[in-house]
């Protein structure tokens, strides 16, 4: 972490930017995509609105409701100008960013049983407040067994004993037995396909760790031992969102899923949290 810090002013990165403060309540659906969206997506972010309207919530009921981000190869850069256009909405300027990637499928509950956690925890005094919040997201990942064989696995990571070498606990995924249905689990890191974050997270990160890509970014946590054979380095490669779940607990706020807002992720299949208990049972039986 060697870069100098920037005034990061002029991107509307600090809270004296906004007079009046930000609209309380009001949430901004940042959305990263290609050229194309699907369907899917696209109807399940319309229900998303039209359940807010209908019950009166009004969360997304303002002329910046949802902001779009067209990504490549480089999705960490993605995302930080994503978090720079929600920063720089006036007008209003939302209160909540839900960040969401557009091969996600979700319900049109998903953002208010977010929302109803953070209503909780500001008047429950004997749980944490809420900031950093995702819904509980499923994708494919490494077996770990040396091989490139995949398998499905939930974005909830717990921490793990450091590798020799490495200064920072390790991402330990969480196995389907360990993960209480409908309810909500403070984690060490998550993904960020469907993640809402309060302003002031976006604001004291950038403030804190004042580089040009302070939310998002991919880091190797190198092996410290010296005259270790390349091949058996322990080097830790965090990605892009686990970094920004380390960023946001640096700066004092817990990250937090909520296992029952289920996201669907489309790929040839779509993969959802069935499919990921059902799966390691599989794995378990074989």
């Amino acid at each position: 972490m060697t870069d100098e810090p920037r005034d990061l002013r002029p991107l509307n990165a600090v809270e004296g930017d906004l007079p009046e403060g930000p609209a309380p309540g009001k949430v901004t659906v940042c959305y990263l995509s290609g050229t194309e969206v699907s369907n899917r997506f696209m109807t399940s972010l319309l229900s998303l609105r039209d359940n807010d309207r209908a019950n009166g919530w009004n969360r997304l009921d303002h002329p910046a409701w949802w902001v779009n981000q067209r990504s490549g190869v480089n999705v960490a850069r993605t995302r930080n100008s994503v978090v720079r256009k929600f920063l720089a909405l006036r007008d209003p300027a939302p209160e909540w960013m839900l960040m969401v990637d557009a091969d996600m499928t979700f319900d049109p509950t998903a953002l208010e049983l977010l929302m109803q956690t953070v209503e909780h925890s500001r008047t429950d005094p004997d749980v944490p407040e809420v900031h950093v919040i995702g819904g509980l997201c499923v994708a494919f990942g490494n077996k770990g067994d040396g091989t490139t064989d995949v398998k499905v696995i939930s974005t909830i990571f717990d921490p793990g004993e450091p590798a020799p070498g490495i200064s920072v606990p390790s991402f330990k995924m969480a196995e389907p037995k360990a993960v209480k249905f409908k309810a909500v689990r403070q984690v060490y890191g998550t993904g960020a396909a469907f993640l809402l974050i309060h302003r002031q997270v976006l604001l004291d990160i950038a403030v804190g760790y004042g580089t040009l890509y302070p939310w998002f970014r991919e880091q190797i946590v190198e092996d410290d031992r010296p005259d270790i054979p390349i091949n058996d380095r322990n080097d830790l490669w965090i990605s892009e969102d686990l970094f920004f779940c380390l960023q946001a607990q640096r700066c004092g706020y817990p990250v937090f899923v909520h296992t029952g807002v289920q996201i669907g992720h489309v790929k040839e299949i779509v993969l959802t949290e069935d499919l990921w208990r059902y799966h390691s049972t599989l794995v378990e039986m074989a």
